[in-house]
């Protein structure tokens, strides 16, 4: 089915939230994900969705068994995201059970380990203030910020959303891979004292807000990701921090964080067992990225009459 003029309605007339006026309440949700309503909202603190802007926009409304067929596709689609969102969720979940098991809790300390601060195991280095007269659509390095974390930690590509930045550049900003960020501002609720892995070299850019992790001798990089991931860390982060609407730490807070020490060698043996685990989510995130794909496409095409 094509869609053609006649097809598109304003938003105000062809669809009422409240009771659908007779559509598909899973057609109407799709279509509405698929405006991006966020896109509409006004306001710098606190966005916030003004109905006026959005009432106006012309949406296609075909036959109500048309709306049912694109929604069953649509909720296929989304099953297969959603069975991967999981399996990844499990294996997090799973790498944490390991660490509590081998390294107790970080505040009870029930295997007696010594105790230090977080500054005992890394130094973090502040981002530079890159200036958004140079951010674009297309360039050879992409801008990291807050929001390209998971609040599970973890690498989140921003696709449409990504900052690309065509600017000089100061040495010593430019991020090589396995390099390990910090984010220290909540730029979403539980973000904050979230890590990630750089995954590619000379490619990404050590924008402000964000911490570069610089280990210590006596410290392995996938014990320091997994103890910043923990709830008792991120609680002592987030305690510490400022700011009422949006929460931001600083290096010197995070590494005062109170934490047990345990031997490098026990770390490097929880390390082993996690690069396997890692190997898992690999495959898994690879085939979320190519679900997220299909998923787009689908919706693309479906709202605009090709599907």
């Amino acid at each position: 089915m094509h869609y053609v003029a006649q097809d598109y309605w304003p938003l105000n007339t062809s669809l009422f939230v409240k009771d659908f006026h007779g559509n598909d309440p899973r057609f109407v949700f799709y279509l509405l994900t698929h405006l991006g309503l966020q896109n509409y909202c006004q306001g710098t603190g606190v966005p916030t969705l003004n109905r006026n802007n959005v009432h106006q926009v012309p949406v296609p409304v075909p036959p109500l068994s048309e709306q049912k067929r694109i929604a069953e596709i649509l909720d296929r689609a989304e099953a297969l995201r959603s069975q991967r969102r999981a399996a990844l969720a499990l294996l997090d979940e799973l790498t944490q059970s390991i660490f509590l098991d081998m390294f107790g809790d970080p505040v009870s300390n029930p295997k007696g380990f010594q105790w230090g601060t977080m500054g005992d195991l890394f130094s973090i280095k502040h981002g530079f203030a890159f200036k958004s007269e140079y951010f674009c659509d297309s360039a050879d390095h992409i801008l990291l910020t807050p929001g390209n974390f998971y609040e599970t930690g973890g690498y989140r590509d921003r696709g449409e959303k990504t900052k690309f930045y065509s600017g000089p550049i100061p040495d010593g900003y430019v991020l090589q891979q396995e390099d390990m960020l910090v984010a220290m501002t909540e730029q979403a609720p539980g973000l904050l004292g979230s890590p990630l892995f750089v995954a590619e070299s000379g490619v990404y850019l050590h924008n402000q807000r964000l911490g570069l992790v610089n280990l210590k001798a006596n410290a392995d990089r996938n014990f320091v990701f997994e103890l910043l991931n923990t709830k008792a860390v991120r609680l002592a982060i987030q305690s510490s921090s400022t700011g009422t609407k949006v929460k931001h730490t600083s290096p010197s807070k995070i590494t005062a964080v109170r934490v047990p020490i345990p031997p490098v060698n026990l770390q490097q043996r929880f390390a082993l067992i996690v690069n396997e685990l890692e190997d898992l989510k690999n495959i898994q995130r690879s085939g979320l990225t190519k679900h997220d794909m299909l998923f787009s496409s689908l919706q693309h095409r479906a709202f605009r009459g090709q599907l």
